[in-house]
């Protein structure tokens, strides 16, 4: 083999940053949504991070021989940050949220979730004279472009072949209280050529 004076590879500073787990500024970009013959409906969210992540700074990770990540330290042990950059524009799917529609007596509940996760993402519902909210159901427009710090944390899943897989996903919703909604030009990705 000939070898290349100057051609180097060190895993801990060339090697590809991973997905960390973690809280991330992002945008909703997509909602879907699925009535069952209960009357109960899934919302379904796609986040997109957003440009802010690049003020963050997350610890460094890099593959072991096993495969597994570990975390890269610098000479005196100290975890090495790296800008969190490269997550900017990568998009991540929420766990379903739930509203069920005129829930039995004593079964509120169920739709703590779906309130919790529309105020996080800055919708308001009417309150009556007694303080009680009124849910509505969200739309398109309610939603698409709404701030929100999203955590991602990596879940294993069984694909149709009944492999084991593992993928991110967003399994909280936080308020942005500094992000501001998207209009709908600021969401699409196309190239203007």
């Amino acid at each position: 083999m000939k070898e290349l004076s100057g051609t180097t590879y060190d895993e801990a500073t060339d090697g590809a940053s991973p997905v960390m787990p973690g809280t991330y500024p992002a945008h909703v970009v997509g909602m879907t949504s699925r009535t069952f013959d209960s009357g109960s409906i899934v919302f379904n969210l796609t986040f997109r991070i957003a440009e802010e992540v690049s003020n963050m700074n997350i610890v460094k990770q890099v593959k072991n021989g096993s495969g597994a990540y570990e975390t890269v330290v610098d000479s005196d042990n100290n975890p090495v940050e790296v800008s969190a950059a490269y997550m900017k524009g990568k998009t991540y799917f929420a766990q379903g949220v739930w509203l069920t529609p005129d829930p039995g007596k004593g079964q509120g509940w169920k739709n703590r979730k779906y309130k919790e996760t529309c105020e996080n993402l800055g919708i308001s519902f009417n309150v009556n004279k007694e303080g009680v909210v009124i849910l509505g159901e969200v739309e398109e427009e309610d939603i698409v472009g709404a701030p929100a710090l999203v955590r991602l944390n990596e879940q294993e899943y069984t694909n149709r072949n009944g492999e084991q897989r593992t993928s991110f996903r967003v399994d909280n919703i936080l308020p942005w209280k500094d992000g501001s909604k998207l209009s709908a030009d600021e969401l699409t990705d196309d190239v203007p050529f």
